[in-house]
Formats: C-alpha cells, structure tokens, sequence
C-alpha cells in the first residue's frame, strides 16, 4: 500500500475518533497530540489486514486527559451494578489504571450494541475501544521516546496528528520486505519472547543472533522479584499470566519448581 493512502485511511481513522469525543478540551488534545505506531502501519504497507490501531500521546496532559475520559465512560456504560473499584495514579513515572482484584476489566455487554469507539477492555497499560482502537497510557513522548519501548524494528513506522503525515524509516521498511525480525532492544524482553510467535506465524523470521540479544536482555531481569516478573508480564496479551501473578503474589515468591508447577495448572 502507498504511503499517501496509508496517510488517507489514517486520517479518516483519527477523524472519526476525534469527533466521538464529546469533551471539547480533550477532544482538543487528541486532535494536537497524537502519534499513531505499531503494527496498523506494517500491516498496511504489507497489504495486510489492520488487527488495531495503537494511538499514543505526546505529552502527559493528553494521556490523563483521555484516560480520565474513557474511563469515567467505561464506569458509566457499565451502571450502578458495576463492582470494580477503578482508580487513575498520576505519579513521577507513569499515569496507571488500577482495577481492584482483578487487575483488568471488560465491558460486560456486546460491543454490537453500544457505539462507536466505546471503552470494552481497561488493563493498567491501555484502553481498548471497540472499533480497532486502543489508547496506550504506558508511555508518551515523541516518537523517539515512544519507540524507546518498542521491541522490533518494522513496527517503528508512525503517523502524527500535528502533520497528518506518515514518516518511515529505511530499516523497518528493509525488515518488512525481508520479512527478517530485527531486535533493536525493550524495556520488556520477556514480553518480545511471547510476540514472536504472532510474527512467525505471520511469516517472519528470526536469526539466532537476534535472539540472542533478547535473552540477553532477559538475563539481566530478577524475575524471582515478584514485581519485575509482574511489570514484564503486564504488556502480554495472554490472560492465563494474571491467574499466575495472583497465584505468586499469595506465596511471595518465585521459584523454578513453583512457577513450572503453576504454569503447567493454568495453561
């Protein structure tokens, strides 16, 4: 797909989702601050279908401004009968959601019967909305900031609100054309180990040598401290792991025998 109708699909995306926003002052923020990165923009130069479009701010106001928002809707949309407590921490390194108990909440009807770009799926990281869109509170930034956290090199393409243009770079279109997955280092190494497999099974490959340089990076995690497996596990798209790290936070600990006998019980 050319650059430009990959700009024109962005575009109208981010339109619509701009004028689903009924805060003036939020929807304000968005329209300024946004960058679009990830997977939407390799799949659409490979003329692949989109799973998502994963939009990310460029400063801390936007991010608290549209966390607060989607999530004071989630919690309307749900009613009175609504049981989890959900908080936003705004500290030194992050802006979070915290859902008591379970860590994680979904929108209890089907998303065929609410509107358009309405919050389905909180997790302390990101909102989901329906629609194909997700909201990454994580982290904010340029685009250099941004991609500080992004583990592979083909999906450091972005697009930018400010511009309403789509700026590539010659490595990640060189990995999309090869189809090679190239390492360029994370802060969640453990997690790039679990997105492998999407990106094998969409026909990737990878040499030993960048694997190496992920287990590299693995290696130098304390993954017996509960609260770096925690923080490595948090960005893994696989439900089962919240079982785990309930089960681990009662014990207190990690060791090899415990967390294999777990593991083997949930999965």
């Amino acid at each position: 797909m050319k650059i430009k109708t990959i700009e024109k699909i962005l575009n109208n995306k981010f339109n619509a989702f701009v004028k689903s926003i009924t805060d003036k002052d939020v929807a304000k923020l968005v329209k300024q601050n946004t960058l679009i990165s990830g997977g939407c923009i390799a799949s659409m130069l490979l003329n692949e279908d989109v799973n998502d479009y994963d939009l990310y701010f460029t400063n801390r106001e936007t991010v608290f401004a549209v966390t607060k928002y989607f999530v004071d809707k989630f919690i309307k949309a749900q009613g009175k009968s609504y049981t989890h407590t959900i908080t936003i921490e705004d500290t030194d390194d992050r802006i979070a959601i915290r859902i008591a108990s379970d860590g994680k909440a979904s929108y209890t009807e089907s998303s065929k019967n609410i509107n358009k770009y309405q919050p389905i799926f909180l997790t302390s990281n990101a909102i989901t909305l329906n629609n194909k869109i997700q909201l990454i509170n994580r982290f904010y930034g340029d685009a250099e900031e941004i991609h500080k956290n992004f583990d592979y090199v083909h999906v450091t393409n972005y697009w930018l609100s400010s511009t309403r243009k789509v700026y590539v770079n010659q490595k990640a279109l060189e990995s999309l054309l090869t189809k090679e997955l190239k390492y360029i280092g994370s802060l969640y190494p453990l997690c790039s180990i679990f997105r492998l497999r999407k990106f094998l099974k969409r026909g990737f490959y990878i040499n030993a040598g960048e694997m190496l340089k992920i287990m590299w990076g693995v290696n130098s995690l304390d993954l017996h401290n509960i609260n770096v497996l925690r923080e490595q596990l948090i960005g893994v798209d696989v439900s089962y792991f919240h079982f785990l790290l309930k089960d681990l936070d009662k014990k207190g600990d990690v060791s090899y025998d415990y967390i294999c006998e777990l593991i083997d019980k949930i999965f």
